[in-house]
């Protein structure tokens, strides 16, 4: 399981929302209410250099057992849509 979360802050979060963090296989536009408080809405200059930032965490929880014994590969793409105010 892969979850997600933005935050201003430098530091990863304490917890993750096993709902609302989880990272699907479509395309899931963040918001006020997914991946975190703050993964929208980020500013341009010349507002306030922590209005341009932010962060993105990541946490992938394995399973704890598997059948399949091979080498994985974990690819995420992130894409981003440009608003005009």
């Amino acid at each position: 399981m892969l979850l997600c979360e933005f935050t201003d802050n430098n530091t990863p979060p304490i917890t993750f929302s096993p709902v609302r963090d989880y990272v699907k296989m479509t395309v899931e536009w963040a918001n006020e209410n997914r991946f975190g408080a703050k993964g929208f809405n980020l500013l341009p200059p010349p507002y306030p250099y922590e209005d341009q930032m932010d962060y993105i965490w990541l946490k992938f929880l394995a399973p704890s057992s598997t059948s399949i014994i091979a080498q994985m590969r974990v690819e995420v793409m992130v894409i981003a849509k440009y608003r005009m105010p």
